[in-house]
């Protein structure tokens, strides 16, 4: 593309198609992993779950909320919101990740699956404010 004189070029990930592509192609990551695990009708019920939010997002065309979130129409305001919206998001994740290795130590489990979890987010979270530190 061209704008006034210079080239730009747009991120795939900030195409109309990118948001339901992806979740659908989540969807069959799903099926598959549920499949191989023993639960094919589970992972039937989770694909046509993905199936439902892709053709949502598919359609956002004419709703400005869906069409921010998948960064069609994003501008600074729906930047902001998605900022605030991974923030918390990521709050409400931490707080289940350590209830859950919790519960796993009180049932005499050693919370081996909820440990890693924690380690990446605690050493992506360190590494994220260094960053970002940096560069302000």
């Amino acid at each position: 593309m061209r704008a006034e004189g210079r080239e730009t070029t747009q991120t795939p990930w900030r195409g109309r198609w990118w948001l339901p592509i992806w979740t659908a192609g989540l969807g069959v990551v799903m099926l598959v992993a549920a499949a191989l695990g023993g639960d094919a009708v589970a992972g039937l019920v989770i694909a046509a779950s993905f199936a439902v939010a892709a053709v949502a997002f598919a359609a956002a065309e004419r709703t400005e909320s869906l069409r921010g979130i998948g960064g069609v129409d994003g501008d600074e305001r729906f930047a902001r919101i998605e900022v605030r919206s991974m923030a918390a998001a990521g709050r409400v994740m931490a707080v289940a990740i350590v209830a859950a290795w919790a519960y796993e130590l009180s049932q005499g489990d050693d919370g081996g699956a909820f440990t890693w979890i924690l380690g990446l987010g605690a050493i992506g979270y360190v590494a994220a404010m260094v960053w970002l530190r940096g560069r302000t």
